[in-house]
């Protein structure tokens, strides 16, 4: 490259020090604005989880299992005391029922109700010879569900049971010297001649009228009402677009070229950008009443933010841009503003591309079950994705990893898509708690993929994928001592692999002598640990840092010039946005009618999470390097477009929540 005299670099400082000066005093505004937005985001999924915790811990009304004891001697029970019932959120009143002229106890029914003799059941029992989880009567898809647990002899209406099946009113399910009658109170009523209202034994004990205040507060909180009238998150909103504004006067400012032609091409990416996410939010509500705007407007954040920094970053060479303009270098000059150009099309192309088909994608996933129906295809692609990789991908950083796969002309990650398709294979097993024959049959399949993923090599994807299985595996099974082996299976796997990949070797040498010495396996998290110290709270200012020293700043280490030029407290608000997300797949699942949908968006979301930790750990020092990159953020073009697919599904998911009604 050309070097230019200091007489030249002084005039372009001096020339451009405004640009550099309303960089460096908008960054108190930009942290204003999305220290703003975070804040009024985390309130708002906070109270919604919190009210929706409340309301799914509650018993379902209008559904008992009534319990005709018939104590057998040869459990020893001689009355119903000794039965030491334990159900959570007892009723105070109206527990003793009479039917038929026999006196009864109506069990309270949870959307899923584990049986059995282990404290942490929901209905509790205290026979001998009984499994610490015998049974488990569910709701799916709006049937409710019984099946076995374990061994246990189990019959519904006198046959024996060995796997689930759908209850009706009035079945019978017996098991150790019990019989447990399922009531529909709704259908009970409409039999009589009668019409429901509401369930009795709700209003005797109150517990209707506190269960409809929790349900009135959460759906109040829920954005769902009429368009202008809705509580939602309005104020985040209008956050977002002063965000929009201030940061494309900045870009405008550090722009190095007066050509019209590429300002214009710029501007309209934007333009386009700002008025696709706009018009989401106040139009996709229209198409489905519970749209959830508030992962929404995190996501929309996290894309914004990041469309600046890759914006700033593809000007990485701003300053011989600039000197090579003021010394009437025009072929340089070209070369140069091409190849900026170049590199944010790319990036901001996937992006618009992401945004055209999430609508689609969200439309299809709320309004279908289209996701179900491929999950035996998905079975199938998974480890074809990550074959298919491993031997025709090829490396186009010069890092070893062989990722990447060029289709006419345009190179894809296919592992990036690989991880939805391996969500979908997740949440289809653990849409219930399965049997250990399918939970052993999953554990080899994972492992089959894991096995391609270490030999590409992609350690990133490795880490971020085994503790988004086990957290899904632990929330949608309650297996702890099972996930506690898998755990310490988990373990072995890293030492094994330590001993066999090299490039594992590689990375925990370098970061364990980062402290030590300088070295190819740890510079990168050394130059980025400097720019972070640089950064401080506040930031240097967009445009006013040096991410030309830090190695692979705009994909590995993209967190460090993050803080380098917004702040350490920016950093610090990212971390909350994708903890938000993480919420609100909380929010989802507990308030979702099935369990796959509850699988689905726990998993997206803790992926999502855990590869933002992954790469905040790895930039900061806290943890090897990976190779993952920050999602939303983070330079790429295939993880982009992934992460866009996975929150359309993600909001398509959500959108499939009904209001309260018993669901």
């Amino acid at each position: 490259m050309i070097r230019y005299s200091s007489r030249l670099l002084t005039r372009e400082i001096g020339g451009k020090m405004d640009a550099a000066r309303l960089a460096y005093l908008s960054r108190y505004i930009f942290i204003l604005i999305i220290g703003f937005v975070t804040f009024h985001l985390a309130r708002f999924a906070l109270k919604q989880v919190r009210a929706r915790i409340k309301l799914r811990s509650a018993a379902m009304p209008g559904f008992f299992l009534f319990l005709f004891p018939t104590p057998s001697p040869a459990h020893g029970l001689a009355s119903w005391s000794q039965l030491n019932l334990m159900p959570k959120d007892w009723p105070t009143q109206g527990q003793l029922r009479s039917q038929a002229g026999k006196t009864a106890i109506a069990l309270p029914l949870y959307s899923t109700t584990v049986i059995g003799r282990s404290a942490a059941c929901d209905l509790v029992f205290s026979i001998p010879h009984m499994e610490r989880r015998a049974v488990i009567v569910y709701r799916f898809d709006g049937n409710w569900y019984v099946r076995p647990t374990g061994h246990t002899n189990v019959t519904l209406n006198g046959d024996s049971l060995t796997g689930p099946h759908i209850l009706v009113s009035r079945d019978k399910i017996g098991f150790n010297g019990l019989e447990l009658t399922f009531v529909d109170e709704r259908e009970e009523t409409i039999r009589a001649g009668f019409t429901y209202d509401e369930s009795l034994a709700d209003r005797q004990s109150g517990n209707f009228q506190a269960l409809q205040k929790v349900a009135t507060t959460a759906e109040e909180m829920t954005g769902l009402a009429d368009i202008l009238g809705d509580k939602g998150p309005w104020l985040p909103w209008l956050g977002m677009n002063f965000f929009i504004l201030l940061s494309y006067m900045v870009m405008y400012m550090l722009f190095p070229t007066n050509d019209l032609s590429i300002v214009k091409a710029v501007a309209a990416y934007e333009i386009i950008i700002a008025v696709l996410l706009n018009g989401y939010f106040l139009l996709l509500p229209l198409t489905s009443a519970n749209f959830d705007r508030c992962s929404f407007l995190t996501m929309a954040q996290l894309i914004l933010l990041g469309n600046v920094v890759q914006f700033r970053l593809a000007l990485i060479n701003r300053s011989q841009i600039v000197a090579a303009k003021l010394a009437g270098d025009h072929r340089v000059f070209a070369e140069l503003i091409d190849y900026v150009v170049k590199e944010y099309r790319t990036q901001v192309t996937a992006l618009i591309l992401g945004l055209v088909l999430l609508p689609i994608i969200y439309i299809l996933v709320s309004h279908t079950r289209i996701l179900e129906s491929v999950m035996p295809f998905c079975l199938a692609i998974t480890p074809l994705l990550y074959l298919a990789t491993l031997i025709l991908g090829r490396d186009t950083g010069g890092h070893g990893a062989g990722l990447w796969l060029s289709l006419g002309g345009v190179s894809l990650q296919l592992s990036e898509f690989a991880k939805i398709t391996y969500l979908i294979v997740l949440a289809g097993f653990f849409k219930i708690r399965p049997r250990l024959r399918q939970q052993l049959f999953f554990a080899a399949w994972a492992g089959l993929n894991f096995f391609l993923i270490m030999m590409l090599p992609d350690l990133g994807s490795v880490m971020m994928l085994l503790p988004t299985t086990l957290v899904v595996y632990i929330i949608m099974t309650s297996e702890y001592w099972r996930a506690g082996v898998l755990l310490l299976g988990g373990s072995a796997m890293s030492v094994i692999a330590y001993q066999l990949f090299p490039y594992v070797r590689k990375r925990l040498y370098g970061w364990q002598s980062l402290w030590t010495e300088i070295n190819p396996g740890n510079e990168q998290i050394v130059f980025g640990l400097q720019a972070v110290a640089r950064g401080g709270l506040w930031g240097r200012g967009i445009g006013n840092g040096s991410p030309a020293g830090i190695p692979e700043a705009s994909g590995d280490m993209v967190f460090s010039v993050l803080c380098e030029e917004w702040g350490l407290l920016v950093g610090l608000f990212v971390v909350v946005l994708f903890l938000v997300i993480w919420l609100r797949s909380i929010l989802v699942a507990a308030d979702s009618e099935d369990g796959f949908t509850g699988s689905m968006v726990l998993g997206i979301a803790t992926l999502l999470f855990f590869e933002a930790m992954i790469v905040i750990g790895g930039s900061t020092g806290l943890i090897p390097l990976t190779g993952a990159t920050l999602p939303f953020i983070a330079k790429g073009g295939s993880s982009v477009l992934a992460k866009l697919i996975m929150s359309a599904i993600f909001l398509g998911l959500a959108g499939r929540r009904n209001r309260y009604n018993g669901a």
